[in-house]
């Protein structure tokens, strides 16, 4: 890697943003899955609205102590979120979830992406706190 791949992501010479969290998940199975797609595209759904379409990509990763587990990618709208992988029901997995997306502003989306984990149901706590956090962490 040169001294010029440090300071030049590709992110940054296409204009683009780039948000992430990285946590813990209680009690995960097919539901909190099928949550977690469902952020995925509500996520992919704002940043539509905002720029006009997906540019880029949103990714969750589950794994468990192991290290094995699934992702979770959006990019496309059409197609949704894909699952790849599998994972068995397990009581605590960790999670990252992120998008790395064009025309849409990183705060903004930020605190989209931690409402709809909110909204979701899913029992979570991030590994640190986050500057807009409302404390979000679901115990069902």
């Amino acid at each position: 890697m040169t001294e010029d791949s440090d300071e030049h992501s590709s992110i940054k010479e296409a204009g683009g943003i780039a948000v992430g969290f990285r946590g813990t998940m209680e009690n995960f199975n097919s539901d909190a899955l099928a949550r977690l797609v469902d952020v995925l595209n509500r996520t992919g759904k704002y940043v539509e609205g905002e720029s006009g379409f997906l540019l880029g990509h949103i990714k969750a990763a589950v794994l468990n102590d192991k290290d094995e587990g699934l992702t979770v990618n959006l990019t496309n709208m059409e197609e949704g979120a894909q699952v790849h992988g599998s994972l068995e029901p397990q009581d605590n997995v960790r999670f990252d979830f992120m998008a790395a997306v064009l025309d849409t502003d990183a705060d903004d989306l930020r605190h989209f992406m931690m409402h709809a984990l909110e909204d979701s149901g899913i029992s979570y706590k991030f590994d640190k706190p986050e500057p807009h956090e409302h404390h979000h962490c679901h115990n069902e």
